[in-house]
């Protein structure tokens, strides 16, 4: 769940969002039904979220009729999982893509490769490594972050910093 949270995010958050809109983002009620039915997903959290979250999902709607079945497919998954995660996972989805954006591209790529070599491990491998994440106090996973990625921290998991610590 936390991987595809990520995932979600990643892509809610990098889509290319166009130009701004005019200033003030309608409530619920305002939209028209085409924005609702795109939105729907949306609606119990619509006046919840900041206007530029609400700008970038409206954004995102009008070229909703521009796009393929299968890519309509997948936006409606991305806001029906993003929907269903909690306050604390969004947050910390957020703080992930923050950290993201605070990197250099050098550093980026890298991670990507840390990400890739994570992935190919056997299956067993990448449980132990989850496991021996997951014992950790927010500490060790601090410390051991910033050990293996210098001054902008980790990815959050594994990948960064276990290599080798599997029980």
């Amino acid at each position: 769940m936390r991987a595809a949270a990520l995932l979600l995010a990643g892509a809610l958050l990098c889509l290319p969002w166009g130009g701004a809109m005019a200033q003030g983002v309608p409530d619920w009620s305002d939209l028209d039904a085409g924005q609702r039915t795109v939105l729907a997903p949306m609606e119990e959290a619509w006046d919840g979220l900041s206007e530029e979250h609400r700008r970038r999902l409206l954004e995102m709607a009008g070229r909703w009729r521009e796009m393929d079945p299968e890519q309509r497919q997948r936006i409606a998954q991305r806001l029906e999982r993003w929907r269903d995660l909690s306050p604390q996972e969004r947050e910390r989805i957020r703080d992930h893509h923050r950290r993201l954006q605070s990197m250099t591209e050098a550093e980026r790529q890298a991670l990507r490769q840390r990400w890739e070599r994570y992935r190919q491990l056997p299956p067993e491998h990448r449980r132990q490594l989850r496991e021996r994440w997951e014992d950790l106090s927010p500490q060790q996973r601090e410390r051991l972050r910033q050990h293996r990625q210098g001054p902008h921290g980790g990815n959050g998991g594994p990948p960064g910093g276990l290599r080798g610590h599997c029980r």
